[in-house]
């Protein structure tokens, strides 16, 4: 009896401490699911990572798992990601968010009525809602500029982080849109209320500044929706027509009975029979519009486009998606009027966004300039020290090590050393000629003295190899130099945290022997560099040119104090590759 309490004291601390991890798996418990709803993560593709409530790390997102109040979703530009919104007492709602997306779950709750908050702050996403079915019911999407609270309605949100601009795309519901900001038209040549209603087909296009928000409300501009979002929100869009399509005919019902009520829906009056004739046509034909834009922008596979074409018109008995049949808004002159105004207000927001840039350019050519000078000067005092250097101390025919004979003269038990390393492997130390040969060089235990420049000489057979100035100008080469202990900026290139300047030459007088000298410095004022383990300082390409036995040894690496005086002067190892003509 006593063994079988203690077993079930032990079974119950190891759930409890399991309850974590597993709170991100489908099957969050029961009692927890009637105070806070979840979401759950349905398809996921490409670079989609969670940022969870309280946490420091991100990680990367999996299908079903499940994410709560205060979780942050961001997705890549080939990511995104499917979630389902449920609990015990709310119907589903679902959420697909597009690339280059950031979303957040401000609010998830199920207390006295369903409250749902995303909070949108760059991309695109599509949303379905069923959850509000009563007056204590809230979802709301907050975007840089308001609030927008929704009823029974599909949506679609873009958010652009750069510009500013939001638009807010209605396929069927209504959308009200708040803010405590002063809302102003387009130009802000008058104030407007803080409470603005969005009908199917009309689109609402706000610009975030500083003394408020512009906003302007429009007939919905297909070819933007197209082109502003992603494939996979555009896709969800068309794969919920059918719902689209049943939940319009409602309203198209509703404005018929409420045809000329000074108070119609949410407060909008249709007066004539032209108007709601209008917006029928608008609304039937919103998403054909969309799917032929698509089509035409070759935002989605047409082979694609037309199974989900078939599937919509599937679940709603009837075509109501056309891929073929020539569709466009019917606008008034007020449309046309509102069109010309949201686009003057988004070229407002490239303007600025561009005016920005351009500023910030100018700054940052001012700062390169000042920082390229600089460099300049240095890299004329490496070049002048290595120039005499090597003139007084080159021999190709004797090895350079008198000063050190490979130890080290700066003092100390453990000696520097310098060492060749081939970055590739190779089966039975052989290379294809035609080859890349990459070298890498390494240093160690460079602690007794601060090092602030060295030169390093590396010989190899050049009628067998030749050095790859091209390659070596890469990123795949650059970045071993820039990420290395001295932090080198190479020729041509800023780099914001750079400690030192380097360059390379190569010495061939027509011999079998050539020389590689390459030079470093520090240009930053009281830096040194001490390196303790094994680093990779360089990396060196090599092509095999012709069949034979390919030899690379450090002849000598000469290391400077800051006053370019030689604190030691050592030899490294060698290393040979056997250049093979493959068979063709």
């Amino acid at each position: 009896m006593k063994t079988m309490t203690m077993r079930g004291v032990m079974l119950t601390l190891c759930l409890m401490l399991l309850a974590g991890p597993l709170a991100l798996l489908v099957g969050a418990s029961e009692a927890s699911a009637k105070v806070s709803r979840v979401a759950i993560a349905t398809k996921v593709s490409g670079t989609v990572s969670v940022l969870k409530s309280g946490g420091a790390k991100a990680f990367k997102a999996f299908k079903n798992m499940t994410l709560n109040e205060g979780d942050v979703i961001r997705t890549g530009k080939d990511g995104s990601i499917v979630l389902e919104l449920a609990s015990d007492v709310a119907d589903q709602d679902s959420v697909t968010i597009g690339a280059n997306s950031e979303v957040s779950f401000t609010k998830l709750k199920d207390e006295k009525g369903t409250k749902a908050k995303l909070t949108v702050w760059a991309g695109s996403l599509w949303v379905k809602v069923k959850s509000v079915s009563n007056a204590d019911d809230r979802f709301e999407v907050e975007t840089p500029t308001s609030i927008m609270g929704v009823r029974g309605t599909h949506f679609l949100v873009n958010v652009n982080p750069a510009t500013g601009v939001t638009q807010v795309y209605l396929a069927a519901g209504v959308i009200e849109s708040t803010t405590a900001k002063k809302m102003w038209n387009v130009g802000k040549t008058e104030q407007l209320d803080g409470q603005i209603f969005i009908y199917p087909t009309q689109q609402i296009t706000q610009l975030a500044e500083s003394d408020g928000v512009q906003s302007i409300t429009s007939i919905v501009d297909i070819e933007s929706l197209v082109a502003e979002s992603s494939p996979e929100v555009i896709a969800a869009l068309i794969a919920n027509a059918a719902s689209i399509y049943e939940e319009q005919q409602q309203m198209i019902e509703k404005w018929k009975k409420e045809l000329g009520q000074p108070d119609g829906l949410e407060g909008y009056s249709i007066t004539d029979p032209g108007e709601l004739e209008r917006f029928k046509h608008n609304m039937e034909s919103f998403v054909s519009m969309i799917a032929q834009q698509a089509l035409q922008q070759k935002k989605i596979e047409q082979a694609d486009l037309q199974k989900l074409v078939e599937q919509a018109n599937k679940e709603a008995g009837r075509v109501i998606v056309d891929l073929t049949a020539p569709a466009e808004m019917i606008q008034s002159e007020k449309d046309k009027l509102a069109q010309e105004l949201k686009q003057k207000l988004i070229e407002k927001a490239k303007e600025e966004q561009n005016r920005k840039q351009q500023e910030l350019i100018e700054k940052q050519k001012s700062i390169a300039d000042d920082l390229l000078k600089k460099l300049q000067d240095k890299k004329q005092q490496l070049s002048e020290l290595n120039q005499a250097s090597y003139n007084k101390d080159y021999d190709p025919d004797k090895s350079d090590t008198s000063e050190n004979s490979g130890s080290s003269s700066n003092g100390g038990s453990v000696q520097p050393t310098v060492s060749l390393a081939f970055a590739n492997s190779y089966t039975d130390n052989r290379v294809a000629l035609g080859q890349t040969i990459p070298l890498n060089v390494n240093f160690t235990d460079f602690t007794s003295k601060p090092v602030y420049g060295y030169q390093l000489e590396l010989q190899y057979n050049a009628n067998v190899a030749a050095f790859d100035s091209a390659l070596y100008a890469t990123e795949a080469y650059t970045s071993i130099r820039k990420l290395s202990p001295f932090k080198i900026e190479p020729e041509g290139e800023i780099v914001n945290d750079a400690l030192g300047v380097d360059q390379i030459k190569t010495i061939n007088s027509g011999s079998a022997t050539g020389t590689l000298v390459y030079s470093a410095v520090l240009v930053q004022s009281g830096t040194a560099v001490n390196v303790a383990n094994n680093s990779i300082v360089l990396r060196v390409p090599f092509q095999a040119t012709e069949a034979g036995t390919a030899v690379f040894s450090i002849k000598s690496l000469k290391v400077f104090d800051k006053d370019g005086n030689t604190i030691t002067t050592i030899a490294g190892n060698s290393l040979s590759l056997e250049i093979y003509l493959p068979r063709v």
